[in-house]
């Protein structure tokens, strides 16, 4: 018996969400690991995104879910001193102003200051563009491995973990995220599961809440 049907399935699961109830940390790792198994269906996968964005993510169900997010991820390693100095800045997206890539763009300029950075994101999925987009336009090669991202960070000060190829679990996320174009628990979750040891983040957000 798979841990989703141990929660009591898909049913149970959205059933509790839409009646505005929360989910414990393994109920909601548990639907999270089904989804990034590839096990869940698209319909059950948009029905799970939607129904606990109309609830509103609590910390303990981002919990559950990031360690489940984290576990699948493809890691970049840094050494210790740069590890301890680097950052990543990022944003949720999802604020629908359609303007500027302004975390990336930042990022570029803490580089430029000496400051190593990692930067994890990917492409826009509900806004107008994300870092993939903004960093491929500008000719940078975003599918780099691991290795290849590490000797970015430690050589040039600057590395881009594009997060399809380090979270390969989310491309089965990928098609309910585009068809719906709204903000989901993956705008949350995204920017919280940067591959790379990184010490610090600025983190952009597109709700006050």
């Amino acid at each position: 018996m798979s841990e989703i049907e141990l929660a009591g399935g898909w049913p149970q699961i959205i059933s509790q969400l839409l009646s505005r109830k929360d989910l414990s940390a393994s109920h909601a790792g548990a639907a999270m690991r089904s989804v990034l198994s590839g096990e869940a269906t698209p319909s059950q996968i948009t029905a799970f995104i939607i129904s606990l964005r109309a609830k509103g993510e609590t910390e303990i169900e981002l919990e559950g879910m990031l360690a489940e997010v984290r576990r699948a991820a493809e890691r970049v390693v840094l050494s210790d001193d740069t590890a301890q100095r680097a950052l990543d800045i990022v944003g949720t997206g999802g604020d629908h102003s359609y303007s500027v890539n302004v975390s990336t763009m930042s990022a570029i300029v803490a580089a430029g200051a000496g400051i190593p950075v990692c930067k994890h994101g990917s492409r826009a999925s509900s806004s107008k563009s994300g870092a993939a987009d903004v960093l491929e336009a500008l000719g940078v090669a975003i599918e780099l491995d691991g290795p290849g991202v590490t000797r970015c960070v430690e050589e040039a000060g600057f590395g881009f973990c594009f997060a399809q190829r380090f979270h390969p679990a989310f491309r089965f996320t990928g098609p309910s995220r585009r068809e719906i174009g709204v903000p989901t628990v993956f705008n949350l979750l995204g920017p919280m599961a940067n591959p790379a040891p990184v010490s610090f983040m600025v983190v952009g957000v597109g709700d006050p809440q």
